[in-house]
């Protein structure tokens, strides 16, 4: 320790201030260089998240689009939804099924978003209407309450 005081005194105060510069910019620009990477890649990471979120919402929403059917006249049963939600395959996720005036009230929880969208297509192809849908996750698992009402 003693040489390197030695060593650092025998240069004039001019110098020493540009020794002193250097190790800074050194020390700043070799952490830099360290964690400028990384942060780079957190943000390309989150901007194709997002892109796969907007892409998910729009293909979403144009599903909707196409399933939300004119209205139809008699009520529907039970049995006749029953028998939809199983054919498509989203039965295991229905939390609650509520008679609602001629209509079912679905609640699912946990659903794949390619099951719900089945779902929803099999009820228009059934010929029942889906005039209600209040979805509050798009991403990954769904989480959606829809009325169901039509004519078979």
């Amino acid at each position: 320790m003693e040489k390197v005081r030695l060593f650092f005194s025998s240069f004039s105060d001019k110098e020493r201030w540009w020794i002193v510069i250097g190790v800074y910019a050194v020390v700043i620009l070799g952490g830099g260089f360290i964690f400028l990477p990384a942060a780079f890649n957190s943000y390309v990471k989150g901007k194709e998240q997002l892109k796969r979120t907007v892409v998910e919402f729009y293909s979403f929403k144009k599903l909707l689009s196409e399933v939300v059917p004119d209205k139809s006249s008699r009520p529907i049963s039970l049995e006749d939804v029953s028998k939809v939600l199983s054919d498509s395959g989203i039965k295991p996720f229905v939390v609650s099924i509520k008679p609602s005036g001629g209509n079912f009230e679905i609640k699912v929880d946990g659903t794949p978003a390619d099951v719900f969208a089945s779902a929803l297509k099999t009820f228009k192809k059934e010929g029942f209407s889906v005039p209600y849908v209040n979805v509050d996750t798009v991403t990954g698992k769904i989480k959606a309450l829809f009325t169901v009402s039509g004519e078979k």
